[in-house]
């Protein structure tokens, strides 16, 4: 993708989503140093970086390297940081990343209901869509592949969710807690004193499955963590 490319995308998805109603009322920012987005000539400030950065709603620039062996588009990190923002709502609760990776990437945070997440993305998506047919632009789409990305690991849905929660006792055998979310088709990552839970996007599952094998798994990994602290085994509370 050029330049002129990139800035295009930015263009048209900060026009749409400025057109969102009450309930997903909210602001593009570009972000800090773009000199792309007219609106804002040198992207958002200190204060809202930092905003959205504690709100784990900001991204940073990516690592090419990585990018090239995950298998990601090869210019996904060229004229950075320009063509680059978020749009965030007031609540901080929903985020759009624009070229990131890919041109589009919903951020949805809701505390304990996964399903809820779901539904708001898809409002989301919806909203978007639709703003962005009315500029003569639309998701691509491949009959057997699903919704195309930049990454191939993300093949298929494109989506990842996850839950943030405490495993004191789970968590500190961090081998059965591995194997278990393995075993679930879930990953798990710490996250401070916590640890996240999340899908694996893979061709073959539907947005459905995923989000209620990531339902069941915090279900099943939260009984076991609580048998732990009553002080049997991981074997005995897996059982």
């Amino acid at each position: 993708m050029t330049p002129s490319q990139r800035n295009e995308v930015e263009r048209a998805v900060a026009m749409a989503v400025m057109k969102f109603g009450q309930e997903l009322k909210g602001k593009y920012y570009s972000l800090r140093g773009s000199a792309s987005y007219t609106p804002m000539p040198k992207g958002m400030s200190e204060e809202v970086e930092k905003r959205l950065g504690d709100a784990r709603l900001l991204f940073s620039e990516p690592d090419s390297a990585m990018l090239a062996a995950a298998g990601a588009v090869p210019d996904t990190a060229q004229d950075w940081p320009n063509g680059r923002g978020v749009f965030a709502t007031e609540d901080d609760k929903v985020a759009i990343w624009i070229n990131r990776h890919d041109h589009v990437c919903v951020v949805v945070r809701e505390t304990a209901q996964p399903k809820a997440a779901y539904s708001r993305a898809l409002e989301v998506l919806t909203l978007l869509e639709e703003q962005l047919y009315a500029q003569g632009h639309h998701f691509d789409y491949h009959p057997r592949l699903g919704y195309l990305t930049s990454a191939c690991s993300l093949v298929g849905t494109l989506m990842r969710g996850s839950v943030t929660l405490p495993l004191k006792n789970l968590g500190a055998d961090e081998g059965s807690l591995k194997k278990l979310t393995e075993d679930m088709l879930l990953q798990a990552r710490q996250v401070g004193d916590s640890w996240e839970l999340g899908t694996v996007p893979e061709l073959g599952t539907s947005e459905v499955d995923q989000v209620n094998a990531l339902i069941e798994g915090v279900a099943r990994a939260t009984a076991i963590d609580a048998a732990m602290g009553e002080g049997k085994s991981f074997e005995e509370a897996s059982s």
